[in-house]
């Protein structure tokens, strides 16, 4: 009996091990699979990052380019004969003979399409448009202008902040001054509308997928796609469309900016200002040079983009994982059986012994009473026998 208890002890602690071990295993291999799918999703982001500070940097770089190139043909035109000659006798030259603002179509022929406006300025700050000759008001008095008037005083290149034109168009000015033999005698002016650099990177707006947004060096937002922000500082854009707030987020992100480095980060979103719907947006921001100023320009991708195959890898590793555990059971089930199996064998096997013992046993006791009855039976009839 002592050995039956011992194999039932064993089959008890037999089947808490198997329960043990497959509650174990398949914590594992569920473990497993959750950590292979955020390393993968990790790995989906960094790619997705690196490519997104990719377009972002070659974007920001296009508009950086943009405007130094005009830079350089405003000074490549400063050196031009006809251009010095105009600054420098503007009111008796051009009044006299508007025939030759023909001369100067072809120091400026480069630039015509990449600006809005075209000034050439003497040194009193008085300004002819180049765009319109024959304008009534064609000389008209500049000095008053702070880019203009910086140039004047410092006579030294200078790139304005964003302001806004006599039409209420947001633009951006580049005063280049002239000189002759290191005599000042004024300079050249061209504005640059917003507009016009948005139209750079419009391409990448997509209200589904990307979300592209300018900022100057005054975080004042000049270009989004939500046209009510255009204007407004950073800061409410953030405030109003951050589903969770992070000052000290937003603290570092403008530092950055105000240093001319690049960054990115992700947060989740609201679609639509105002609106309830919000989405996960991976950002991506990249310095523009303006001069000595530093422009931002952000670009978001809706993480939806990359969460298809990102599930699909979660799908995956699910059924694997499950594929894994099923294989698992039956291979535990059916060494848990064989095992169950055995020990009911052997429990069996010992009860028969203990059982053919016993019958041996018995066997024998029946054969010694057996012997010691005939034996009695024996003594018993000797005397009478004798008698």
């Amino acid at each position: 009996m002592q050995r039956i208890k011992k194999k039932q002890l064993k089959q008890i602690l037999l089947t808490a091990a198997f329960l043990l071990v497959s509650i174990l295993v398949l914590g594992v291999v569920g473990y497993t699979a959750w950590l292979n799918h955020i390393d993968f999703e990790k790995a989906m982001i960094r790619q997705t990052m690196s490519q997104l500070s990719l377009i972002t940097e070659s974007e920001a770089q296009s508009v950086e380019q943009y405007i130094t190139n005009i830079a350089k043909e405003l000074q490549l035109m400063s050196t031009s004969f006809a251009v010095r000659k105009v600054v420098k006798e503007q009111p008796t030259v051009l009044r006299e003979d508007l025939k030759y603002y023909a001369s100067l179509k072809d120091s400026y022929r480069d630039i015509e399409n990449l600006v809005d406006s075209f000034y050439l300025i003497d040194k009193q700050g008085t300004a002819w448009n180049m765009f319109s000759p024959d304008s009534t008001n064609q000389f008209q008095d500049f000095s008053h202008f702070s880019d203009v008037a910086t140039v004047l005083k410092n006579q030294e290149a200078f790139v304005s902040s964003v302001f806004k034109d006599g039409d209420g168009h947001q633009v951006l000015s580049l005063v280049q001054p002239v000189f002759d033999n290191q005599e000042f005698l004024g300079g050249l002016r061209t504005l640059i509308s917003i507009e016009r650099l948005n139209s750079l990177f419009k391409h990448i707006n997509n209200e589904n997928r990307y979300y592209a947004l300018l900022m100057d060096n005054n975080t004042t937002v000049l270009s989004s796609q939500e046209k009510q922000y255009i204007g407004t500082n950073i800061s409410k854009f953030l405030s109003e469309n951050l589903v969770k707030q992070n000052p000290q987020m937003v603290s570092e992100i403008i530092q950055k900016i105000n240093r001319g480095e690049k960054g990115s980060f992700i947060d989740t979103f609201y679609i639509k200002a105002g609106e309830k719907a919000k989405a996960r947006f991976l950002v991506t921001f990249a310095p523009i040079h303006v001069g000595s100023k530093n422009w931002c320009l952000f670009v978001g991708l809706n993480y939806n983009i990359i969460a298809a195959p990102i599930n699909k890898n979660l799908r995956d590793n699910v059924i694997s994982a499950i594929a894994l555990m099923i294989i698992f059971s039956f291979l535990g089930i059916g060494f848990y059986i064989t095992k169950q199996q055995s020990i009911k064998f052997e429990i069996a096997q010992i009860t028969s012994d203990i059982i053919t013992k016993q019958l041996h046993m018995e066997i024998a006791q029946r054969k010694e009473l057996e012997k010691e009855l005939k034996e009695k039976l024996k003594l018993k009839n000797l005397p009478e026998s004798q008698a």
